[in-house]
């Protein structure tokens, strides 16, 4: 296994980066794989592993928000 495979099956751990106050685990998963599409899109270069989180936080928030305005 390489390195920076380590480094991104850790840095997209929702246990990791998501507190457990409310957050289901539908939506921790949800965040991870959007923060992973985020980094694959990029071409798979790590060392943005935060700022991809965060998008992906704010993104899934979002949605989750617009879904139970509906």
């Amino acid at each position: 296994m390489q390195k920076h495979d380590k480094e991104l099956r850790a840095a997209t751990d929702p246990n990791r980066w998501v507190p457990s106050n409310g957050v289901t685990d539908d939506v921790k998963h949800k965040i991870q794989m959007r923060a992973y599409q985020l980094y694959e899109a990029r071409g798979s270069q790590p060392g943005h592993e935060l700022e991809d989180w965060v998008q992906a936080e704010t993104e899934v928030a979002k949605q989750t928000k617009l879904n139970q305005a509906a």
